[in-house]
C-alpha cells in the first residue's frame, strides 16, 4: 500500500512539474516577471536564496536555450533583454558567493550560455545581437551587469506590448537619479557613469552628443558648455 502511495505522488510531482514548464515566449516573459518580483527589491538581487534554489532560475536558463521562433522584431528584443538579465543571475549564483562579477574569470567574455539554440556570452548577447541589431541606446538602461553602479534592475520582466516605455521609463529613471548623474551647476560639470564613455557611440548616434541625450530625459537640460566627466565603476556586487 505505502509504494502504491508513493508511485501515485510521484506520478502527481511529474504531472505538476510538467505543467509548471514554460510554454511559449510569453509564458517565459511571465515566469520572468515572477521571478524578478520574488527575488529583485530597489535594485538589488536575493543571490544567495536563489543561490540556494536554483529550480525557477535553471527552468528560464532552459527555455532561453531552445531555439526560437519570433513573431516580431520588439518580441525578438525583448527575449534578448530579459534572457541578458537572467543570464547575469544564472552566472554570479553558480559561482556564489562572490564579491563582485568581475571576481569570477571571464565572466562576461570567457562563460558561456546557450541562448536561442547557440553557444554565447555576455558580451556576445549584449555587443552582437542587442546593440548591433537594434540600434537603441536605451538599452544601457536595461542591461544589468551584476553591479552596483549598473542602472538598478528592475522587479519585472520586459514584455514585447511594453517595450518602448519600459526603456523610456528605465532611462529617465537612471538620468534622472542623483546618485547616477552628479550635476554641479554652479562649476557647470555632470559627472556621469562610465556607461557614456564606454559607449559614447551609441549616445552620440541617437541625439547627436552625450549631453543631448541626457537633455532627452532630464528635468532642467544641461548647458551645451557643461563639462561631462565619468566617475568610478562601483563593481561591487548588487546584492540585497
Amino acid at each position: 500500500m505505502k509504494k502504491f502511495t508513493l508511485a501515485i505522488i510521484t506520478l502527481l510531482l511529474i504531472a505538476l512539474h510538467t505543467q509548471a514548464q514554460i510554454k511559449n515566449l510569453q509564458d517565459y516573459f511571465n515566469k520572468v516577471d515572477q521571478f524578478l518580483a520574488t527575488n529583485v527589491k530597489s535594485g538589488k538581487v536575493n543571490y544567495k536564496g536563489i543561490a540556494s534554489n536554483k529550480t525557477n532560475l535553471d527552468e528560464l536558463i532552459a527555455f532561453a536555450a531552445t531555439k526560437q521562433k519570433f513573431g516580431s522584431v520588439n518580441e525578438e528584443k525583448t527575449f534578448y533583454l530579459n534572457t541578458y538579465n537572467i543570464a547575469v543571475i544564472k552566472g554570479i549564483t553558480n559561482a556564489y558567493p562572490v564579491k563582485s562579477p568581475m571576481d569570477i574569470a571571464g565572466f562576461f567574455d570567457k562563460k558561456t550560455f546557450t541562448v536561442n539554440g547557440a553557444t554565447i556570452t555576455l558580451n556576445g548577447i549584449e555587443n552582437d545581437i542587442i546593440r548591433k541589431k537594434y540600434n537603441d541606446a536605451r538599452i544601457h538602461f536595461a542591461l544589468v551587469c551584476g553591479a552596483k553602479s549598473c542602472p538598478p534592475l528592475p522587479s519585472y520582466a520586459f514584455k514585447t506590448e511594453k517595450l518602448d516605455t519600459q526603456l523610456d521609463a528605465l532611462t529617465k529613471q537612471s538620468i534622472q537619479n542623483s546618485n547616477f548623474i552628479k550635476i554641479d551647476n554652479k562649476a557647470s560639470k555632470a559627472a556621469v557613469s562610465m556607461l557614456f564613455n564606454w559607449y559614447k557611440d551609441d549616445f552620440i548616434k541617437a541625439k547627436g552628443s552625450v549631453i543631448n541625450f541626457l537633455n532627452a530625459y532630464l528635468k532642467t537640460p544641461l548647458p551645451a558648455t557643461t563639462t561631462v566627466e565619468f566617475y568610478t565603476y562601483d563593481w561591487a556586487l548588487n546584492t540585497q
